[in-house]
């Protein structure tokens, strides 16, 4: 029975990882997508339409899967919480950070110039992240 927990426990801090690089996957995408659309004489102006939109959908739904799962399958563990709380705020306020030479000097532009742009997924992502690990902290626990 601890071994299934430990294993649930593991799986969602996997859940956290996957689902980070979904985002900066989507962040990047859809950068792509913006950047040569841009180039061509006439773009096709429902890939430029529709790809944000599906952007936005598989995200919300990819963080509604994950707060499910950690909220009632994996165990409450206050480590798990402080990692969910620590990596979404980090994300959430990067854009602040940015401008706080001693955070954002050690980081490689190409890593964190996604995160400050206005519409970045990473951003949304960590900002629901850390709502996750609020909730981790404040829900009661669940007996059985």
């Amino acid at each position: 029975m601890n071994r299934s927990r430990n294993y649930l426990g593991l799986l969602s801090v996997v859940g956290l990882i996957v689902l980070l690089v979904i985002a900066r996957w989507l962040d990047t995408l859809t950068a792509y997508v913006r950047r040569h659309m841009a180039l061509l004489v006439n773009p096709p102006y429902d890939l430029i339409l529709w790809t944000p939109a599906l952007t936005s959908l598989l995200l919300a739904g990819l963080l509604l899967l994950l707060f499910w799962f950690v909220l009632t399958r994996a165990p409450r563990n206050v480590w798990i919480a402080a990692l969910y709380l620590f990596v979404g705020l980090f994300l959430a306020f990067s854009r602040a950070l940015y401008f706080v030479p001693a955070i954002s000097g050690w980081m490689p532009p190409s890593l964190y110039a996604p995160l400050v742009s206005p519409a970045s997924y990473a951003t949304l992502a960590g900002s629901f992240i850390a709502i996750i690990g609020l909730f981790m902290l404040i829900l009661p626990r669940r007996s059985g």
